[in-house]
């Protein structure tokens, strides 16, 4: 049973990573430009493959690659600052 489960969470994970890197660099712009400016932090987390919880310990501990800003207590991150740190761009 455990073999079952384990070979089809290894297709889907090939699966998955096949798509993503079939994507061209001119898709994944695309793909950027479909982001809104601010996200949350629910959102910027699946875009960043983390944790809510570690994007909120970023901002509680300022200890993060990125800062978020606050709009009425609510985290909202960058979509610059999400792609400056995918590319490799931050100062942290």
């Amino acid at each position: 049973m455990n073999q079952v489960i384990g070979d089809k969470k290894a297709a889907l994970l090939t699966k998955g990573n096949s798509a993503a890197s079939n994507l061209t660099a001119t898709e994944t712009q695309e793909k950027d430009l479909e982001l809104p400016e601010l996200l949350t932090t629910s959102n910027a987390a699946k875009y960043l493959n983390r944790a809510p919880q570690t994007l909120r310990k970023w901002a509680c501990l300022g200890i993060g690659p990125i800062q978020p800003i606050r709009i009425f207590g609510r985290l909202s991150w960058r979509r610059s600052d999400l792609l400056a740190l995918l590319g490799g761009n931050h100062g942290g």
